[in-house]
């Protein structure tokens, strides 16, 4: 015989399926050892034993239970608390379960009596005999329901509920909001998530459809106006031109080491003060054109990493983070270790309020790729402070021809994504290549670039390049699963 499951059952999570299947071999081998309790011809306590016995081919003892339904949703809670051992965030939507029930039911009371009340004066309004019919003959059960319910709220206060479910009284909060997405509570309880991330899950989709809304006013207000552009001139004369704010700065400098940028080697030897004072300036500059939450990621050398990450902080900067870009294979260095690295130096106006989109640097983590183990983020880790990404060789698809020093394109996705929002500008004051550029496009939402670059020939390039992805990335409907491996075509074939 099948039996339907009380909704009251659903409180506890039900076995996985090993579990179930050991459950159904031991009442295969040693009968139901305790009966599945009914309640109105349904299963209220015995999910997982009706389940295995199905399994096992025996037919389930059964007995029915006797009070009224807030009677059933404690002894469920007290029987399951009982036998399950739950992990502290199990627990916690157990319990708001398990007190929703019980508002339930108290709503139903309200309401029977609310009809009464409604019944007692439509009678009375009759007069004679019918004055009176409404009222109940015996209010004594309700009322002691009633009372039940009032007592059991008095007595539930968030610590002692919390205690008495083995949880803290943040998880109990968290989990009132939990419980609104049922497929996030379900995973919670089969073990497969946590509170915290399922915290982080929920801010994230609320954060996805801000920025979806973002965009679209971002986009709106361009109006099919071009997002980016190259000016071609000096960053000291040309940053103080920049019209609006810039959420995001990113500086890749000439590292002042002989390298020909196009005006020879030794346009790149400074001497070391005037290099200095010069960065002093520049760096000033892009920090008046911050947003008051805007960020600002330097790029530089071993020679001037240590001089920098102190003249970032002398303008006005809090440092968050010194990452390292490991290029996995670079210069040979006679009687030297190689240079294979770079310095990126991360740094905010605010410290205490500023953009950081994690899912723009987050990977996999070992948790999910090499152990399976079920208590991993599904959303990955935040990548560590170290970067592997490979240097651009002159035979890759990505390369432009006759640059010298271009950044990937992987590196600036991490950086405009991790760091802006739709609608946001973002400013490079050594354009280059536009790489910056190129991620800004791809990433789209209505962001915006304007870079600065010097070398006019430099200037004609990036203006290709940016023109080129514009161009492919119109092309695609708006979330195309290929448009960035388009772009990404586009962008190769200059």
């Amino acid at each position: 015989m099948s039996y339907a499951f009380h909704p009251i059952a659903s409180m506890f999570p039900l076995l996985d399926e090993v579990e179930l299947a050991a459950l159904a071999a031991d009442i295969r081998q040693h009968g139901l050892r305790e009966p599945i309790v009914l309640l109105d011809g349904k299963v209220l306590d015995g999910r997982n034993r009706t389940t295995a016995c199905t399994m096992a081919g025996v037919e389930p003892a059964t007995k029915e239970f006797h009070g009224s339904e807030i009677d059933a949703i404690d002894f469920v809670y007290s029987e399951n608390r009982r036998r399950r051992h739950l992990n502290s965030s199990q627990a916690a939507i157990v319990e708001v379960k398990r007190s929703e029930m019980i508002e339930g039911c108290q709503a139903k009371l309200a309401q029977i009596k609310a009809d009464a009340k409604q019944r007692q004066s439509e009678g009375r309004s009759k007069g004679g005999k019918a004055a009176g019919k409404g009222r109940p003959k015996d209010s004594s059960t309700q009322t002691i329901e009633q009372s039940k319910a009032v007592d059991r709220n008095e007595r539930s206060t968030d610590a002692v509920r919390a205690k008495a479910a083995g949880t803290n009284r943040q998880y109990i909060a968290d989990a009132e909001k939990i419980v609104k997405h049922p497929e996030l509570a379900e995973r919670i309880e089969q073990g497969k998530l946590t509170i915290p991330q399922a915290k982080r899950e929920i801010a994230r989709r609320e954060k996805l459809v801000a920025m979806e809304t973002k965009a679209a006013d971002a986009i709106a207000k361009q109006n099919g106006s071009s997002p980016w552009k190259i000016v071609h001139g000096n960053c000291l004369a040309e940053l103080p031109k920049i019209k609006g704010r810039a959420r995001l700065v990113f500086a890749d400098p000439p590292y002042n080491i002989g390298v020909d940028y196009g005006r020879g080697k030794d346009a790149d030897k400074k001497p070391a003060e005037d290099y200095l004072t010069w960065c002093h300036q520049w760096m000033s500059l892009c920090v008046n054109q911050l947003t008051p939450d805007g960020a600002m990621w330097v790029m530089i050398c071993d020679e001037w990493a240590d001089a920098f990450g102190l003249i970032l902080g002398e303008v006005g900067l809090e440092r968050r983070a010194w990452v390292k870009w490991y290029e996995t294979f670079g210069v040979n260095c006679s009687g030297n270790f190689n240079r294979c690295s770079r310095h990126l130096f991360y740094c905010v106006v605010n410290p205490k309020k500023f953009v950081f989109n994690r899912e723009a640097v987050s990977r996999p983590s070992d948790r999910q790729t090499k152990y399976q183990d079920k208590r991993a983020d599904p959303n990955g880790k935040i990548l560590d402070d170290v970067w592997q990404v490979p240097r651009l060789v002159d035979n890759s698809p990505e390369r432009i021809p006759g640059f010298p020093t271009q950044v990937p394109l992987e590196i600036m996705r991490r950086i405009v994504g991790c760091c802006s929002e739709p609608g946001d500008l973002i400013v490079d004051p050594f354009s280059g290549s536009a790489s910056t550029g190129a991620a800004v496009l791809e990433l789209g939402q209505g962001r915006r670039y304007v870079g600065i670059e010097r070398e006019e020939r430099f200037c004609q390039l990036s203006t290709t390049r940016l023109s080129s992805i514009l161009s492919a990335t119109d092309a695609e409907p708006s979330g195309s699963p290929g448009k960035r491996k388009r772009t990404a075509a586009a962008v190769g074939k200059r």
